[in-house]
């Protein structure tokens, strides 16, 4: 189960005891053996169709309400301050780089910059959760 967790983002490792690295565009679910709060409402279905109806139009609902990727009030007022990543609008891959367009507070739309993965990673914990979430929806598309 903790494997599990770590895989899919509800766990994250302790600071200097490793690191997860996924693909960017790597899917994993999993239902947890004591999960009941996923399949109350699905008892009536049969597996196949609670696949169906989890990832419909191939976005996982489960993801939507992690509050793991959810941003706390206090990372709402850091994102919000002039500067500061407020907003990931796109990802490419330039060269071997995985990079992001990022918006940042305060700023035009013409000042939006594309950083690299590596150079988001060492911002504040806010920025990865916007990452995670962008990737979450562009696997879904």
């Amino acid at each position: 189960t903790t494997l599990m967790r770590l895989l899919v983002g509800e766990l994250y490792p302790r600071k200097g005891h490793g690191e997860v690295w996924s693909h960017h565009a790597l899917r994993v679910a999993y239902i947890a053996q004591h999960s009941r709060h996923h399949l109350e409402t699905c008892l009536h279905m049969t597996p196949q169709e609670y696949i169906q109806t989890r990832f419909f139009l191939g976005a996982d609902k489960e993801v939507c309400v992690n509050s793991n990727l959810n941003l706390t009030e206090e990372e709402e007022k850091l994102r919000n301050e002039r500067g500061n990543v407020q907003q990931i609008d796109s990802r490419a891959v330039r060269g071997k780089t995985l990079m992001y367009l990022c918006k940042k507070a305060g700023r035009k739309e013409k000042d939006n910059t594309w950083e690299p993965l590596n150079f988001l990673q060492a911002m504040p914990p806010y920025v990865m959760k916007m990452v995670k979430r962008f990737d979450e929806v562009m696997k879904a598309q």
